[in-house]
Parts: C-alpha cells; structure tokens; sequence
C-alpha cells in the first residue's frame, strides 16, 4: 500500500479566458517546481533523488528506451537527443501503442522510461506491464502520484505541476522536458560523460529557464498579434530538424 496525497488546489480560471492560457502562463512555475531539490544550484549538479539508482547502477546501462503516446511520445523523442548528447548511451523513442505489441529485448542494462501527464493512458500502462516482466529498469515520468504508472515503476519522476485542466498540455510538456533535462545529465555525471564544467554550465540554464519563459509570456500581445493576422490562413506547416523536430511536431498537433 502507498498513501496517496491530494493537492489543495483551486480549479478556477485565475481571471485568464480558458484553462489553457492559464497553464500556459503557469510554465516557469512549473519549471521551478520540477527543478526543486533536484538540482544543487550552489554547487551546478544534478541532484534527481527520486531516480533511486546509484553511480554504479547507472555506469552499468547500455540502453535507454523512452516511450510515450501523443505529447508524450514528442518529449520522449526529445528526450532521446538529450540522453544520447549529455549521457552518451544510445537511447530509442517508441510509441508506447506499438511497444505493448512488441516482444522487445530487454535486460538488466536497458533503462526504460515511460512519460505520461495522468499516469493512466492505457497503451503506456500496458507498455509498462510488458516490461515490468523483464530485467530493466523501469521508471516513469508523470503527474499523479496514485497512477498505475507510478505504482508499476520502480521509481517515478514527479512533474509536480498541479492539475492541468486543458487538454492539449503545456504546463506538464514543459515540466517533463525539463525533467528530461535533468535525467540526462544525471545520466551522464555518473557516467563521467558530462564533467564538471558542463554540468555548471547546463545547471545554470536550466536556472535561467523560468526567467526566460515569463519574459516570452510577457510579450504574449506580440503572439497574439501574429494570431490575429494568420488565423484565416488554411494550412500551417512546421519545419525543424535534430531535437526540435518533436517540437515541430507538437506545434502542429497544438494547432
């Protein structure tokens, strides 16, 4: 048995139109509560506690298999480019609605890492439970604590970003990636890929981060004022290429 905490938390509007700009600008909030005690910001390291896995349990991983559905499967694909280039090990994205009917190889050195907002969709959990039967390590990225996800993992990357009431994600997107980010260069701290320097450099990044995303949203009259002048266009299409292709990918699914 694992007790379940509720947050106390308002499900109101805040004074913005929709739930969705409200979350939208509750991003750098979400990013400081993902960073919280998971990142030493006196010292540029990563912390990640609740990843439960020693320097050597980590030096041991060959593989690293991400897998998600929709905006999941978009950060796991990020998450893909950020454990190959900060941890070295060679990392797969899947859409967890093709792997539960695969018979993947899987052994003590692969780290799986399942990324859902609820922690419910069917198809991951039903991934989970595949590879829940196997030697890897299984851990998982999402918002609910109670979830089947956080009870099949054996350990769970807490979002931390309160209820997202709208139902294309924005505040728990950002919290994942930015959980990613952190998962990787813990990844390769261990595993003396990434040394010191560049674990300064990246820590205070991702320090900045929410500073950075509330000056974006402060301009937000600019982006609306670019909506009202495409929005009678029919057709959108997004380019990009390496890690923000997955982003290109989520804009147009956003639109």
């Amino acid at each position: 048995m694992r007790p379940v905490t509720l947050e106390d938390v308002l499900i109101d509007r805040g004074g913005y139109r929709h739930f969705m700009l409200k979350e939208i600008m509750e991003q750098p909030q979400a990013v400081v509560a993902a960073l919280r005690d998971r990142l030493d910001f006196g010292h540029g390291r990563v912390l990640l506690p609740d990843l439960e896995m020693t320097d050597t349990e980590i030096a041991q991983l060959r593989r690293v298999v991400l897998i998600g559905c929709g905006t999941s499967l978009h950060a796991a694909q990020v998450g893909r480019h950020l454990v190959e280039r900060l941890a070295g090990i060679p990392a797969e994205a899947e859409s967890a609605s093709e792997y539960r009917y695969r018979e993947p190889y899987l052994d003590e050195h692969t780290l799986v890492v399942a990324i859902g907002q609820s922690g419910e969709t069917a198809d991951t959990v039903a991934a989970m439970a595949q590879v829940r039967s196997s030697k890897a390590r299984l851990i998982t990225i999402c918002n609910a604590a109670g979830s089947q996800a956080a009870r099949l993992a054996d350990a769970t990357l807490l979002m931390r970003s309160g209820i997202e009431v709208g139902v294309a994600s924005s505040k728990t997107l950002t919290a994942s990636l930015t959980i990613l980010n952190l998962l990787a260069m813990r990844l390769g701290a261990a595993r003396g890929f990434l040394d010191a320097e560049a674990n300064r450099s990246l820590s205070d990044e991702l320090a900045r981060l929410p500073g950075r995303i509330a000056d974006i949203l402060g301009n937000s009259g600019k982006i609306e004022a670019l909506a009202r002048q495409f929005y009678r266009h029919r057709n959108f299409l997004y380019l990009a290429r390496g890690i923000n292709a997955p982003i290109a990918a989520e804009g147009a699914l956003k639109l």
